[in-house]
């Protein structure tokens, strides 16, 4: 009686729910690499995602885990939950589930970037398969609320992640060198008091861009604020300089009866901006070789008073991202 209980059971249950146990059983994936792009060190990494899926028609059991265990600089998600093993996770027969990865590296004290690997373990009856996880670790300068009072010069051994803002005071001067590259987060900026001097080069530009270069956000327009320079700013120059996906590239404000530059930039990009690539009133500048690009506003805009003089310079607009009126 039991046993005929156990068939009409069995013979009851849908084909993709009976786990099979023969050892040649396979999984297959989304991707063979997870690969996450280069990721400051003490920072959260975005969450990279991959698909798992059982090929065949009945239900399958698998062990997943991480290959380092706790010394992972990984960690994964399996049906919601934060873990290093997941034990018999169950994949009917056609059916597919999603595994969430994120880094977190710690620094190395180390100014070239370093590749930081771990793999992922699928056990499913005695058949082992590897996903393989990856990514380059950088370690940085990290900057919060800097108030530069004197003269003061950046190092370009390693980036520099601004978290909120870097003040120049009125008396102050930030000299920075070739090569370096500045990130900020959302909503921060570099605001200009004192003065300002850029010294890139042709094969070393400066530059200054938002901290996500990942997917969309590599070219998308207002991830930070912007080089902002207050109405005392005096003696500013930028050369070969790179400035990306901000608010406003150049914002100048400097009420004067003279037509001395207060600001002299050459040889420099300025692209995806939210509004206006230089934005500047009352205010004398003076720009050679420029490229300004993809702004939502526009390119430039001058307003009030001022001296302003542009020589061999780029102003295009020919982006199909956003639309534009003006």
């Amino acid at each position: 009686m039991a046993a005929v209980t156990l068939l009409l059971g069995l013979s009851c249950t849908p084909e993709d729910e009976i786990v099979t146990r023969e050892p040649g059983v396979s999984l297959s994936f989304s991707q063979d690499t997870v690969l996450f792009d280069t990721l400051f060190t003490s920072r959260q990494s975005i969450t990279r995602n991959l698909k798992v899926y059982n090929p065949g028609e009945k239900a399958v059991e698998t062990t997943i885990r991480l290959a380092e265990g706790d010394g992972s600089a990984y960690n994964i998600f399996v049906n919601g939950q934060a873990g290093i093993t997941f034990e018999d996770v169950r994949l009917r027969g056609g059916d597919s589930l999603l595994i969430l990865v994120e880094a977190m590296i710690d620094p190395q004290d180390e100014n070239m970037p370093f590749l930081v690997e771990d793999s992922l373990l699928f056990l499913t009856n005695e058949n082992q398969q590897t996903v393989q996880l990856r990514s380059w670790g950088q370690d940085a300068h990290y900057i919060t609320s800097w108030q530069i009072l004197g003269d003061t010069s950046l190092l370009a051994d390693r980036p520099y992640v601004v978290i909120d803002s870097i003040r120049v005071r009125e008396q102050g001067r930030l000299s920075i060198p070739a090569g370096t590259e500045i990130y900020f987060e959302r909503g921060a900026n570099l605001w200009i008091d004192g003065s300002l001097l850029v010294e890139g080069s042709p094969e070393q530009p400066v530059l200054f861009t938002h901290t996500r270069q990942d997917g969309a956000y590599a070219n998308a327009s207002g991830q930070w604020q912007g080089i902002l320079f207050g109405e005392q700013s005096l003696g500013n120059a930028i050369r070969y300089a790179t400035i990306r996906n901000a608010e406003v590239g150049i914002f100048m404000s400097h009420a004067d009866d003279d037509t001395i530059p207060d600001l002299t930039i050459s040889n420099t990009i300025i692209e995806n901006m939210s509004v206006n690539g230089i934005l500047a009133a009352n205010a004398d500048i003076d720009a050679y070789n420029l490229r300004i690009s993809h702004c939502i506003v526009n390119t430039v805009g001058n307003f009030g008073r001022g001296y302003y003089r542009y020589t061999h310079c780029t102003f295009a607009n020919d982006v199909v991202t956003f639309s534009r009126e003006g």
